[in-house]
This record gives structure tokens, C-alpha cells and sequence, in this order.
């Protein structure tokens, strides 16, 4: 799921860089797309991004499960200094920093398609505002 997460994250970079020529376009009235054409594209980007926060958080729901499993398995008190030294426990408990990574990562993941929604929103509320004269 991380790796369709990642694809799904590439694919809305593209879209939204898409939004930037998009706007070129609406610039110049000879090269307007419809206005039926870009509503298409923006609710086509707020799907992506919906669909990239929702990956995001059901991975990083269960890399939190599993981490806190694993601090749940530690015995209460217990220090744990290195792995596998004298007296500390097992390294399958620790929590690594490659873990914290993953849902650093997860988190950013979440942030880019919270952004992408956002921006998606608005814009499809500008298009809305404009009269069909102005968008063809």
C-alpha cells in the first residue's frame, strides 16, 4: 500500500502541476477550455488527493498499531539502552528510527494531499463563481 500511495502522491504532483498550465490557458480566451472540461479536472484532482489521504492514513494507522503493540510487549519499567546488550530487551521491541521515518513520512504524505484538496476546493469555487460567459 506505501508504494500505491507513493504512485498515487507522483500522480498528483503531475496534477497539480497541471492546475499551473491550466491557468495559462484561462489567460489567453482563444486557448479557454470549457468550463465543463475544467470542473472535470479539478474534481478529478480533489479525487486523487481524497484518495492519497485516505491511503496515507489507513498505512500510518497500521505502522502506529504495530509500534504501539511493540511498546505494549516491553515490560513495564524496562530500559532499553541497545539492542541485544546484556540486561536490555529484545531488538524486535525497539522501536527504530527507520519506524519513525515510515510515519514521518505518512504524515508528509497526509500533509501534500491535505494541500492538494484544499487547492482543489478553492479552485473549483473560483470556476464557480465566474459566469459562463467568462469560462466558456
Amino acid at each position: 500500500m506505501a508504494i500505491a500511495c507513493l504512485i498515487v502522491l507522483l500522480f498528483s504532483i503531475y496534477w497539480c502541476f497541471r492546475y499551473t498550465q491550466l491557468a495559462n490557458k484561462l489567460e489567453i480566451r482563444d486557448l479557454r477550455p470549457a468550463k465543463s472540461k475544467v470542473i472535470r479536472d479539478l474534481k478529478l484532482g480533489l479525487l486523487i488527493n481524497i484518495g492519497m489521504i485516505a491511503i496515507a492514513v489507513l498505512i500510518a494507522m497500521f505502522r502506529v498499531g504495530a509500534l504501539t503493540f511493540k511498546m505494549l510487549t516491553v515490560p513495564q519499567g524496562a530500559t532499553v539502552i541497545a539492542p541485544n546488550q546484556l540486561g536490555t530487551v529484545a531488538s524486535a521491541s525497539l522501536i527504530t528510527p527507520s519506524n519513525m521515518i515510515a510515519i514521518q513520512a505518512m504524515i508528509n504524505t497526509i500533509a501534500a494531499g491535505l494541500v492538494g484538496t484544499v487547492i482543489a476546493l478553492l479552485l473549483l469555487y473560483q470556476v464557480g463563481q465566474h459566469r459562463s460567459s467568462y469560462i466558456d
